[in-house]
């Protein structure tokens, strides 16, 4: 494996000693998972740092991301076999969730403004192909239009499930939605591991975190869950990294401002494709001409490692071979060769963000 000076991600997450009074609380409980007080104080903080207007009745937790978007999707009680609308351009963490709840994953093209589903498009396609849910995907913590998605779920009844996974911050909250967020180590805001489930709806959420405990409920199994629960030992993680939340961000804001103002200066035909005011998770670029391999080996012959995300798209993977596309996937397989995914962490510098452009305007000379 290349050794890289400058890494594509490296995970900010607290120290041994900012975890250790959390550690010591739960000796004093002897409580290490099934909702214990550390979960319960986790999201009751989460509440009040990332969703105003909410509580901890709901936020659900999950011991990962994949398993937040799988008990969501299990909460809305759709029938088995049920159709769910999603984007190829993603993870194949989100097509496995919907295919382990039980249900068939219809594939779709993304819009190249948004990296996402095109809420009018996708209202289309849902339709026609008889889609019981759709996952519209917020790529590297870029937020959907949440109003959009609303009215879309109210004009058609069909349930929305947002895979938000590196949007915790950035991604609103509607009544009608409900939002699926990872808490992995290579996001803004890590635990290690973890997920959560997030609506305004209480009665969502309830059932989110009963299939996150194998679908029992009271001793009785209302339906068929699985075993996704929240230790209390990622939820102390969890809660010493709520007190660095704003460390965090601080360290990222100039390198997200490098960014910016380095390709805007440098190579302007270059599309920032993930909005550097935000807190991305990853930034992706999309070049003018089909150069990414060139500029991946000219980064790594520096010493830089990049992504070419999601390449290739989840339709093309041989465990989603026989599953429908709904439409030619012309923009995410043009991602696959016009975008890359840049360094983007508190430990670089600004100095590193310039090397990169650099190479940049190299590469498109």
């Amino acid at each position: 494996m290349p050794q890289f000076r400058l890494r594509y991600v490296v995970p900010d997450l607290p120290s041994t000693d900012e975890v250790i009074p959390y550690l010591r609380r739960i000796d004093e409980t002897n409580w290490y998972s099934n909702f214990g007080p550390m979960e319960q104080l986790f999201r009751e903080e989460l509440a009040k740092l990332f969703f105003p207007g909410l509580n901890a009745r709901h936020i659900a937790t999950a011991c990962s991301g994949a398993l937040a978007i799988e008990t969501a999707l299990i909460a809305h009680g759709l029938a088995q076999g049920a159709r769910v609308l999603m984007p190829s351009y993603t993870f194949v963490a989100t097509a496995s969730a919907v295919v382990r709840a039980g249900y068939v994953p219809i594939f779709a093209d993304i819009d190249l403004r948004t990296l996402a589903l095109d809420p009018a498009g996708a209202g289309h396609l849902a339709r026609i192909l008889g889609c019981s849910a759709v996952v519209p995907v917020g790529v590297a913590g870029m937020s959907l239009p949440t109003a959009a998605w609303e009215d879309f779920a109210a004009e058609t009844g069909i349930a929305v499930i947002i895979d938000a996974a590196a949007g915790l911050g950035n991604q609103t909250i509607s009544p009608l939605l409900t939002l699926a967020f990872s808490l992995h180590a290579t996001k803004p805001f890590g635990i290690g591991e973890g997920g959560l489930v997030v609506s305004a709806r209480e009665e969502i959420v309830t059932r989110a975190r009963v299939a996150t405990n194998f679908g029992l409920d009271q001793g009785r199994g209302l339906f068929c869950g699985t075993n996704a629960k929240m230790s209390e030992y990622a939820a102390a993680v969890g809660l010493a990294q709520l007190k660095r939340s704003d460390a965090i961000m601080a360290r990222r804001k100039p390198i997200l401002k490098a960014y910016r103002d380095a390709l805007a200066a440098r190579v302007p035909e270059v599309q920032l494709l993930t909005p550097a005011e935000s807190n991305p998770a990853n930034l992706i670029v999309m070049l003018p001409q089909p150069r990414v391999r060139e500029l991946v080996a000219d980064l790594a012959a520096a010493g830089i490692e990049s992504r070419r995300l999601y390449v290739p798209p989840v339709h093309r993977h041989p465990a989603y071979l026989g599953y429908q596309c709904a439409e030619p996937m012309v923009n995410g397989e043009r991602m696959s060769t016009h975008s890359l995914s840049l360094p983007c962490h508190g430990a670089m510098t600004p100095a590193d963000v310039d090397q990169i452009v650099s190479l940049i305007a190299n590469v498109l000379d």
